[in-house]
Formats: structure tokens, C-alpha cells, sequence
């Protein structure tokens, strides 16, 4: 997304109406969604968004009212991408994988 900003207390990314009807997006729902000036109403389509270099399918929400891209912490963290607050640059970030298991000394994989 060219001339995006990166805001990482967003959820999900953003895509202004204008481009989203450009890039073809097909919305497939709408989302409340929460901003300091209150609650607004916004669509959800599927889309490929690529970041430095980086591509994934992810979820956008598609805006009448933020008029440039706008990528959210799950793009950054599905692509392995952290905001570094000391350049104001993305860096890359390790990817995390956490298992929870409910029983003390239970068997390994496939147990």
C-alpha cells in the first residue's frame, strides 16, 4: 500500500473506499468499529496486502472516512514486522507460536 501509515493500536488494516473500489475488494460484512472520535460503521472484504517486501491474505476494513492505507498490528504480525519506535521504521519481528497444554507431564506430540 503505497502512502500507508502504520498504526499499531489498530486491529485491522484500513483501505479508503476509493482505492478499495479500485483494487476490485468485495465486502463481505460490516464491522463496529471503535475510533476516538466514537463508533463507526465500516465494511470487511478479504484482500492481499503486501508491506516492505512481505505479502499475506488478510481481512481489511474499507473506510468512507480515513482517506489513506492504514495497516494494523495483525498485518504486521502475520508478516513478521514490528513498528521500532526509536526510527519510526519497520523492523522485522520473530514470528510466535504458543502451545497450551492442560495436563501436567502429559505425552508428547500424537498422545
Amino acid at each position: 500500500m503505497l502512502g500507508r501509515c502504520v498504526d499499531t493500536g489498530a486491529t485491522l488494516s484500513v483501505v479508503p473506499r476509493r482505492l478499495a473500489d479500485e483494487l476490485g475488494l468485495e465486502p463481505r460484512r460490516v464491522d463496529g468499529v471503535q475510533r476516538g472520535a466514537g463508533l463507526i460503521e465500516v465494511l470487511r472484504a478479504p484482500a492481499v496486502v503486501a508491506v516492505e517486501g512481505r505479502e499475506t491474505v488478510s481481512e481489511v476494513w474499507i473506510s468512507d472516512v480515513i482517506d489513506k492505507p492504514l495497516t494494523g498490528a495483525m498485518i504486521l504480525e502475520m508478516l513478521g514486522l514490528e513498528a521500532d519506535p526509536r526510527t519510526g521504521r519497520l523492523r522485522e519481528a520473530p514470528l510466535l507460536l504458543y502451545c497450551y497444554s492442560r495436563a501436567v507431564g502429559a505425552a508428547g506430540p500424537g498422545h
